[in-house]
């Protein structure tokens, strides 16, 4: 958070920017992985961190205000009107210690 110059009228602004960064909820010791149709292949992840060429990555905290990206190369010939399946995995570690996973599953 960033207020410049700082004038009283941002106390407001201040107080629901500090409230929202302690309440919402984060994950840590995040391990994600995009696994994708036979003929695709991931090639990097892209985000806050940098770039990452690997087959997966991990992250120390994600929460709601954070995101990544990756890119997939067609590694062959995709007949048309053929669907395309796209599976994120993230494993990471909630507020009580509890490992979770969550899966994001998308068809194009």
């Amino acid at each position: 958070m960033y207020f410049s110059p700082w004038d009283v009228k941002h106390s407001e602004k201040l107080y629901y920017e500090l409230y929202r960064s302690v309440q919402r909820n984060t994950g840590t010791d995040v391990k994600i992985k995009v696994r994708c149709s036979k003929g695709f292949t991931v090639t990097e992840y892209f985000g806050g961190f940098g770039v990452k060429e690997a087959v997966d990555f991990e992250l120390s905290a994600i929460d709601a205000d954070k995101t990544f990206g990756f890119q997939l190369r067609n590694d062959e010939t995709i007949p048309e009107g053929k669907i395309v399946y796209v599976q994120i995995a993230m494993l990471y570690t909630n507020l009580y210690g509890e490992r979770k996973i969550r899966l994001f599953n998308m068809a194009f």
